[in-house]
């Protein structure tokens, strides 16, 4: 027998078999090469400094400020680099030293400033500087003390791998850390990062679980900079080093269930049904896998089996899901909007007496109406929850799911105390609605409801209005 399609497949063909050489479809895409002086050094902070007098409170404060919700993002970033750098010097092993310079590093590779000039080639120009180069340094410092052992430095090393991709995705006149890197080695920065990372999952020392990193940072130095596949050749170099590191002896579940995933990804990529379901399969038989990844497992394979309207074993697998411990809100709110999609696929697809039919509209709408409520939400946020509900539902294209659809945004403009601005985006998804109906007159009417207490989904309006009625947008 077949296996069951997958979900990005819906309802068309798909292949019965495991077939290497067509395994993968690929996306043409030109490969940029890009990417800086890596000299080691101790990152030197640039704000004006709180003070802390010993390492524990150094690295506590870097905590807290990465954290901290409150604080504007370039203050939070760069407070927490300087509370580490500090850590750093406060240091009294090399253990500790390069834990503060590796979080330093975590959040220098996500940080960027903006620079502005008054003169020169780039005269009255303002540009995005990336704090990639400090990362590298950091890291390179880190590498370079004698008291850590190599698990230490191929957690270094993954990490400085981690920087070199991010870094290669913002070159530019300013940002030349890549292109310097290759310079110095003569060689791409993929094949750097992949040598090393070979390395790495070589070495008799490599603990298992950074074994399976490695070989997950292999794969991805077969992507291009847009983060798909240049050939199949590619993509299947990417499929060996993922099953490799999914494949590791002694490695822990999550560790597995991490490069089984991206298996998955490879086979949604290339279309293969087979290995889509095979290696979520796997995830869901590993008993340590984190909750995050049972849910992913869970809901991927629940929606192959509601695609090919195997309701029950799909029902069964979701309900079981939402006994695992740790499940966020939010992932259990997804499984519950999957259970309102179980029923209504199972009146597609039974045809059941009005009866039967309008007993699992209502066991659709007690789902949907359960993912909303699990939040705890109030105001804006709960009516946003219905608003996802809504934006879920409609995908799957059938007048019962669009029927959902709108009672789920009828329910976000009828929570109490809902504001304006939030009020303009749920109607403008009632017009989205509309249109994904091809019901262009009620489309229209709605979009022309769209208040500009929300400016943005007020223009998208006036862009949609235009589109299905040839008006000009105007106010």
């Amino acid at each position: 027998m077949n296996p069951p399609r997958t979900s990005f497949e819906r309802w068309g063909r798909y292949p019965s078999s495991v077939d290497m050489k067509t395994l993968f479809a690929f996306i043409v895409v030109v490969l940029v090469a890009g990417c800086v002086d890596q000299r080691a050094q101790t990152p030197t902070p640039t704000l004006e400094r709180t003070v802390y007098k010993t390492y524990a409170a150094a690295m506590s404060a870097g905590g807290k400020l990465a954290a901290d919700k409150n604080l504007a993002v370039n203050k939070k970033k760069a407070g927490a680099i300087d509370a580490y750098t500090q850590a750093a010097n406060l240091a009294k092993n090399d253990l500790q030293k390069a834990d503060a310079l590796i979080e330093a590093a975590k959040i220098q590779k996500d940080n960027s400033r903006f620079v502005s000039t008054g003169g020169g080639k780039f005269k009255g120009t303002t540009f995005t500087v990336f704090d990639h180069p400090d990362a590298v340094r950091s890291l390179n410092t880190a590498l370079e003390l004698a008291g850590i052992d190599d698990a230490k430095r191929a957690e270094i090393k993954i990490l400085r791998a981690d920087v070199y991709f991010a870094a290669n995705k913002r070159i530019d006149a300013h940002n030349q850390l890549v292109p310097e890197i290759e310079k110095k080695a003569n060689k791409p920065i993929a094949l750097v990062i992949r040598e090393e990372m070979i390395a790495l999952a070589d070495a008799a020392s490599t603990p298992p679980d950074l074994k399976v990193e490695a070989l997950i940072r292999k794969a991805q130095t077969y992507k291009n900079f847009r983060d798909s596949y240049t050939t199949s050749a590619d993509l299947r170099l990417a499929f060996e080093a993922l099953k490799a590191g999914s494949e590791v002896t002694g490695a822990s579940d999550p560790a597995k269930a991490s490069a089984l995933l991206q298996i998955a990804e490879l086979a949604r990529i290339g279309n293969n049904s087979n290995i889509f379901v095979t290696a979520f399969e796997a995830v869901t038989k590993l008993p340590k896998a984190s909750p995050t990844q049972k849910h992913t497992a869970a809901t991927e394979l629940a929606s192959v089996l509601i695609a090919n309207d195997r309701i029950e074993p799909a029902r069964k697998m979701l309900t079981e899901t939402l006994t695992v411990p740790g499940l966020t809100v939010v992932e259990r709110g997804g499984i519950h909007r999957l259970l309102g999609v179980s029923y209504v696929r199972e009146i597609i697809s039974k045809k059941p007496a009005k009866a039967a039919e309008d007993a699992l509209m209502v066991s659709a709408r007690g789902e949907l109406a359960t993912a909303a409520k699990l939040t705890k939400f109030k105001g804006d946020d709960l009516a946003e929850a219905y608003r996802g509900n809504a934006e879920f539902i409609r995908r799957f294209e059938d007048p019962r799911y669009f029927l959902l659809a709108h009672e789920q945004l009828n329910a976000s403009l009828a929570v109490p105390k809902i504001s304006d601005k939030q009020r303009s985006k749920v109607q403008y998804e009632v017009a989205e609605t509309y249109r994904l109906e091809k019901k262009t007159a009620e489309a229209v009417a709605a979009y022309k409801l769209v208040t500009n207490a929300n400016p943005q989904y007020f223009g998208y309006a006036q862009q949609r209005i235009a589109e299905l009625s040839g008006a000009k947008p105007g106010n």
